[in-house]
């Protein structure tokens, strides 16, 4: 009898380990589940505030984008406005204008009127050129592919020349000539080519500054 009752009393004893190690495992398990709720909640936490982070960067740079967009265009208003008051002028004080400009460097009248028309070829070149830069810089703001940027730009810069020499062709003195629309496409060309490189450039320039830090 002594014998079974023990028995008993030890069966009951690890009975009763049993169940204490079993409500220690399923407080365990309770901890366990209430850390992974609070991981799941600091990771939750931590990609909002990334997104926040990401959605403050996207508004700053948008909004600079927006204010480079309007400059840009005063820009290109500003350069429209300044060759069509040169092609406004008559023959007589266009031809002052540019004599002035070289005597600054050259006093010889027999040379200046040498190369005084290629002097003005020259400031065709120049302005259009500008006009290429302003441009395509212009279109880079938006989100275009390369070839509608590119097409785009020398479109415009060459229907503005067109336009320029036909607003020549009724200012007295002057004369529209397709040799003019032909440099200031290729100004307008030039100015293209050389923006693209520039901003190519600056972001490769980016990509490895990002990349090494």
């Amino acid at each position: 009898m002594n014998n079974k009752q023990s028995k008993d009393e030890s069966k009951n004893d690890k009975k009763l380990k049993d169940n204490i190690n079993d409500s220690k495992n399923s407080k365990d398990d309770i901890n366990n589940s209430k850390n992974s709720k609070g991981n799941i909640n600091n990771s939750k936490n931590s990609k909002d505030n990334t997104n926040n982070v990401e959605k403050k960067e996207n508004s700053r740079s948008s909004k600079k984008i927006k204010i480079l967009r309007i400059v840009l265009i005063i820009f290109i208003i500003c350069w429209a406005v300044l060759i069509f008051n040169f092609s406004n002028e008559n023959g007589e004080k266009s031809s002052n204008s540019s004599t002035k400009l070289i005597e600054l460097f050259i006093k010889n009248k027999e040379v200046i009127e040498k190369i005084d028309p290629y002097i003005r070829k020259i400031a065709h070149y120049f302005e259009y050129g500008l006009g290429g830069v302003l441009f395509i810089a212009l279109f880079y703001t938006y989100n275009w592919t390369d070839r509608k940027r590119v097409i785009t730009s020398l479109f415009l810069g060459l229907w503005y020349s067109i336009t320029d020499e036909l607003h020549q062709s009724i200012v007295p003195g002057r004369h529209a000539s397709l040799a003019d629309i032909w440099i200031d496409f290729l100004g307008i060309a030039t100015g293209v080519v050389i923006m693209i490189f520039i901003i190519t450039a600056f972001k490769l320039c980016r990509k490895e500054k990002i990349l090494n830090d």
